[in-house]
């Protein structure tokens, strides 16, 4: 009997492994990459979000509809974050010739953080309503809508809520440079270096390319 138990016990043990492995090889074959599993944390209009929020919020929309939304990147801050634009229209990966081009920059300065949040959420606005609402379907199938909710990334996370005089270093760049007085000028000669201020550069080379 002890013989015959042992038996049964060793081919329940390797049932119990073949199992466990055709669950794994199952789960494996079926799982979705990490990007591919971020979801859309409800808007509560409560709260500014950071760049990882942002990121993951951009990200997450234009996953959810890639028929209308695309997000590129432009370029870096100087702190190395991700100049993120979303592009929304009726099929947002061709160019349409004709079709008038829109832009929206927010938060050029770091520390003025509404215009920043707007764009977000003129972001959600037009990709939720987008079939529901005429004015908005309309809009998005006639303009090519670009909407960058963040020039400033790097000042943004300086940023101290309830400091709005600028002494925080929030207002400017990472390399301490107002980006709003540094873009090439009709009267007065400004040069753009690079190297201190890549948001400005990327933003002009994005301009002129479309």
């Amino acid at each position: 009997m002890s013989g015959q138990r042992g038996t049964n016990l060793c081919l329940s043990h390797k049932l119990s492994l073949l199992v466990l492995c055709l669950l794994a090889v199952f789960i494996s074959s079926n799982s979705v990459p990490l990007d591919e599993q971020r979801e859309q944390e409800p808007e509560t209009y409560s709260k500014y979000y950071n760049y990882d929020k942002l990121t993951d919020l951009l990200k997450s929309l234009a996953q959810k509809y890639p028929n209308i939304a695309n997000l590129t990147s432009i370029g870096r801050s100087v702190e190395n974050r991700e100049l993120w634009v979303m592009r929304i229209t009726k099929d947002p990966t061709a160019d349409v010739p004709g079709k008038p081009k829109f832009k929206y920059v927010g938060n050029m300065h770091g520390d003025e953080t509404v215009s920043r949040q707007v764009l977000i959420y003129l972001v959600e606005y037009l990709l939720e309503k987008y079939g529901e609402d005429p004015r908005v379907t309309e809009l998005v199938d006639s303009t090519d809508i670009y909407i960058m909710p963040s020039m400033n990334p790097d000042g943004f996370e300086k940023s101290m809520e309830g400091e709005c005089t600028g002494k925080d270093e929030g207002r400017n760049n990472a390399k301490n440079i107002d980006l709003n007085r540094s873009f090439p000028d009709q009267f007065e000669d400004i040069h753009v270096n690079a190297e201190e201020m890549p948001e400005v550069t990327a933003v002009m080379r994005w301009i002129l390319e479309n």
